[in-house]
């Protein structure tokens, strides 16, 4: 019961940021890249080819993120089991 109150809450609490914001999710376009192998590469190319036509784009991939003109670290990279420090 307590979870399903919680979703009504949440979905009434992004409805009303939606229509106070004026519904700012259809004025973009977002692509996903799924799989095994290649998506930060994959990611990394759209974004490339996007910006090289001239496009607003950012992208999210798990060694970085690039909104804008800013660039920020996801922290989400993977280490090889070699890199790691003993304790």
């Amino acid at each position: 019961m307590w979870q399903k109150l919680k979703n009504y809450y949440h979905f009434l609490q992004a409805l009303a940021a939606a229509l106070f914001f004026n519904f700012p999710s259809r004025k973009i376009k977002v692509i996903g890249v799924t799989g095994t192998d290649g998506k930060t590469t994959t990611v990394h190319m759209i974004y490339e080819i996007l910006k090289a036509a001239g496009q607003k784009a950012s992208m999210i991939s798990s060694v970085g993120a690039i909104v804008g003109s800013k660039a920020y670290d996801t922290g989400f990279q993977r280490r090889e089991p070699g890199k790691f420090k003993s304790i």
